[in-house]
């Protein structure tokens, strides 16, 4: 995962998502279908309540390390895919990151926004 994946795939609109030919195939109305490389993508957060995917692809989410995360109604992370076996980095920095206080949590967020601005 730490080599090869650089992606961070941000999905906040309905989508259907699956496997296709080792990749991360993409379905959403009124767009083109989209195929990534799994070996590109070291994490996907799903923000939309209204994406489906398949469980081939989630078993080959977890053999090319890639994380899942889960967002609720406030675009917060509420839930974590992580593969059996992946390096202990990762969930140490997970941890890190969920445990910090609000007041750290709305810095951090004002900056985000910032940078996006």
């Amino acid at each position: 995962m730490f080599d090869e994946s650089f992606r961070t795939i941000l999905f906040v609109n309905p989508a259907r998502l699956s496997l296709k030919n080792s990749n991360l195939f993409v379905q959403r109305d009124g767009f083109d279908d989209v195929s990534l490389p799994l070996n590109d993508i070291a994490y996907i957060i799903l923000e939309s309540p209204c994406i489906t995917l398949s469980s081939a692809l989630l078993s080959k989410l977890a053999s090319s390390k890639t994380i899942l995360l889960t967002c609720d109604d406030n675009h917060i992370i509420n839930g974590i895919f992580n593969p059996y076996l992946t390096h202990f980095e990762v969930n140490k920095i997970i941890k890190l990151q969920v445990s910090q206080g609000d007041a750290q949590k709305s810095i951090l967020w004002q900056r985000i926004i910032k940078s996006k601005i």
